[in-house]
């Protein structure tokens, strides 16, 4: 493995733990006691969603151009 895949790699791995952390935190609203929880939560899924539109950005990218 090059420098650039572990890279890619660590960048996946942050995808996933947004995805699933901001995911999990979503749909146990009703455990969550205030509201600044629940917007970070949204927040990291979006984060998560947004590493991931990179991720397939880049992929594409690299097959296209």
């Amino acid at each position: 493995m090059d420098k650039n895949s572990i890279s890619l790699l660590i960048i996946v791995f942050f995808g996933i733990g947004f995805l699933v952390w901001g995911l999990y935190g979503i749909v146990n609203r009703k455990k969550i006691n205030n509201r600044a929880n629940y917007i970070l939560s949204v927040s990291q899924f979006i984060c998560g969603v947004m590493v991931w539109v990179f991720l397939i950005y880049l992929f594409l990218r690299k097959m296209f151009w």
